[in-house]
């Protein structure tokens, strides 16, 4: 797994703590300094104070639209107009979530699928640094080690 300079600060904003907590660990060996939140309105509260690099949103959390509506309230604040957003799911992406493309266009810049592997996530946060942004893609998971 490529680890990154130190310092850059990632919000999970997910209500399964295992998987927040999971990450965490990933991310944090790999030099990121992250903080958490359950909830669309609670990462509404931790940006200001946290101001991260890179958010890290599910889906689906509060209510099926909820990630959505936190990215579209986060690219109203001028603040985060342009910070990577990456959107996990569990739902299968490819087959009634084919919305997605064209939520892609409206602020997210890559949405994966749960469960993924840690170098899946890392690759995700690299892929942002290239500037490959906009684009949707599924993790294949044949590896036991997802999250």
């Amino acid at each position: 797994m490529r680890e990154v300079e130190d310092g850059k600060k990632i919000l999970i904003i997910d209500d399964d703590k295992d998987f927040r907590f999971s990450t965490r660990i990933i991310l944090e060996n790999a030099g990121f300094e992250v903080e958490e939140a359950v909830s669309g309105e609670e990462g509404l509260k931790k940006d200001k104070e946290f101001n991260p690099d890179l958010f890290i949103i599910d889906l689906m959390m509060e209510t099926w639209s909820a990630g959505f509506d936190l990215i579209n309230k986060l690219r109203a604040n001028d603040k985060f107009k342009t910070t990577p957003m990456i959107m996990l799911s569990s739902v299968d992406l490819q087959s009634q979530y084919d919305f997605l493309e064209v939520e892609a266009a409206k602020g997210i810049n890559i949405v994966e699928k749960k469960p993924l592997t840690p170098d899946a996530l890392i690759s995700s946060y690299f892929a942002l640094g290239a500037r490959e942004s906009y684009y949707l893609r599924s993790v294949q998971n044949t590896n036991s080690s997802n999250l």
